[in-house]
């Protein structure tokens, strides 16, 4: 620190020089103190910020790690309310004058099912078992005369008969000629999915379907068959679906020609444990789906043993049209030779800022709100009636109200951008759509685009369930043949098919058809010729 100046008036020149070259000097040391704790300030500063923005990006972590799943908000109390009231009343006041604006827009009242005891189907079989008097409670007390019968009371009861195993004996008949020695005739063999297999089409099928549909390991099913007193082991099975995925596959490879010709494809991927051998570890690998359009609907699956762009390249060869993904950077050379045009999914935005709900309320509350103003638009779409539920409809609809509404969110992003820490959950949910603007606005030019490709990834929630009990795919193999099971019984979900029954006809009969026959089997064709194979998915 400076010395002390004494408060004295100085008398000569000289002592007024020095007076001045003292003060000068006190004032210097005190600017360069002031500097230098402003110096350390600004790197506490620094400091605190870094620090809170690593707690925000754990608070993240642990928060979709062990934090509810459902993307649906908790209903908030008004104490909650009150902590970010100020940021919402501004884009409450907007949305009221977009919903006043959107009054003129007729639309079919939605119709809330109740939960009242639902009706027994009319399809299913009955069996009528009568309760009768006997002769004695016949008889009238008065007169002591027989009643005669006016009518009936009937109530209807729900039973289950468990399935059953049967065998097939197929008998050949052999003929001989008595007169010409060695004339001998014999009925053809049985015409079976595979050779030198003792497993029937009805059996094939409902393996699969109870593993890849149904999510039941093999091993389970090997338990439960011995319940009904027959031994399939799980090798035993794990061969017939590995030779069932053989026969499926001039199927598969069809669905897949028929999706690529699509001029709007969706695609996704899902993570699955990948273990080559029992003393192998595990090794993360992909299963793909890529869903048609409308005028392909079918969903096709693709296996690989990591997630490398060159996957998704090669079998997105040759497609022109519109693809509709997420931002992973592997596709990027798919847009880059511009055959390709990228759609993006507004889900995926959603779910980011509903992560980051719980480290910045304030911002992602209120951005949730604006994206769901863009969903109710297409499910105003989605209720009209069948014969207005154009595409063009759709697009008119979104000029209206979707387009000043995507813009407003993205106005609300870009002011963000710079308030927010580039890690934390906000920042990165910002910095994603900000990223992808060109992409999701791209929805707004086409009525035949969706908002968001959760269609895709509805056909890998199956994936993501069944992974939860049979853990991993045992060899590369294994998993091809999962991807082109998945692929018929999935493709028969989106044809709303029950899927023994489709399974069941495909091999039984495909396997000895010409190839010129395959589009039969086509679920769509094949429920045209089958209707009552419906499965009727809301009851």
């Amino acid at each position: 620190m400076a010395r002390h100046v004494k408060d004295e008036t100085p008398t000569t020149l000289e002592e007024a020089i020095s007076l001045i070259e003292t003060l000068r000097s006190t004032l210097d040391q005190r600017d360069a103190a002031i500097t230098e704790r402003e110096t350390i300030i600004s790197e506490h500063v620094d400091a605190i910020r870094a620090r809170d923005e690593k707690i925000a990006e754990l608070r993240h972590l642990l928060a979709k790690q062990f934090g509810p799943s459902s993307e649906r908000l908790a209903k908030l109390s008004d104490a909650d309310l009150l902590l970010f009231k100020h940021l919402i009343d501004a884009e409450q006041a907007a949305a009221d004058k977009r919903a006043a604006e959107a009054e003129a827009v007729e639309v079919k009242k939605h119709k809330r099912r109740r939960n009242g005891r639902k009706l027994i189907p009319d399809d299913l079989p009955r069996e009528t078992v009568v309760h009768d008097l006997t002769s004695d409670e016949r008889a009238c007390p008065c007169c002591g005369e027989k009643r005669v019968e006016i009518g009936r009371d009937v109530t209807e009861t729900v039973d289950f008969v468990p399935a059953s195993v049967k065998v097939k004996r197929h008998e050949r008949v052999k003929y001989a000629c008595p007169e010409c020695r060695g004339q001998i005739a014999i009925a053809d063999p049985p015409k079976l999915p595979f050779e030198r297999s003792k497993a029937e089409a009805g059996m094939l099928a409902v393996i699969a379907v109870s593993k890849y549909a149904d999510h039941a390991p093999l091993y389970r099913q090997e338990a439960i068959f011995k319940r009904f007193g027959v031994e399939v082991p799980r090798s035993t099975q794990c061969d017939w679906m590995a030779r069932t995925a053989e026969t499926l596959d001039p199927l598969m490879k069809r669905m897949r020609e028929l999706v690529r010709a699509s001029r709007i494809i969706q695609t996704d991927d899902t993570p699955v444990k990948l273990r080559d051998g029992p003393r192998s570890g595990a090794r993360e690998a992909r299963f793909w789906a890529y869903a048609g359009d409308r005028d392909h609907p079918y969903v096709v699956y693709d296996f690989s043993r990591d997630r490398r762009g060159a996957h998704a390249q090669k079998w997105l060869l040759d497609c022109k049209g519109y693809l509709q993904c997420d931002a992973f950077a592997g596709y990027d050379a798919v847009f880059a030779k511009g055959d390709l045009v990228e759609v993006a999914c507004w889900a995926h935005v959603r779910r980011k800022f509903h992560d980051a709900r719980l480290t910045d309320p304030g911002r992602a509350l209120p951005m949730l709100k604006m994206i769901g103003e863009l969903y109710q638009v297409e499910k105003a779409w989605r209720e009209l009636p069948t014969r207005e539920s154009t595409p063009d409809k759709r697009l008119a609809m979104r000029g209206e109200r979707a387009r000043s509404q995507v813009d407003a969110i993205m106005d609300v992003l870009r002011g963000w951008q710079d308030a927010t820490m580039p890690k934390s959950a906000i920042g990165k949910a910002v910095g994603y759509a900000l990223k992808l603007e060109t992409a999701l606005r791209r929805y707004l030019d086409d009525g035949e685009l969706e908002i968001d490709n959760n269609a895709c990834e509805r056909a890998l929630r199956g994936i993501a369930l069944g992974r939860r009990n049979w853990l991993f795919a045992g060899s590369e193999q294994g998993g091809r043949t999962a991807a082109t099971i998945f692929t018929v019984l999935a493709s028969a979900r989106v044809h709303e098919i029950e899927p023994w029954a489709y399974l069941r006809d495909v091999l039984d009969r495909m396997p000895h058809v010409p190839i010129s026959q395959l589009d039969d089997f086509l679920p769509n064709v094949w429920k045209r010729a089958h209707p009552e194979a419906h499965l009727a998915l809301n009851r």
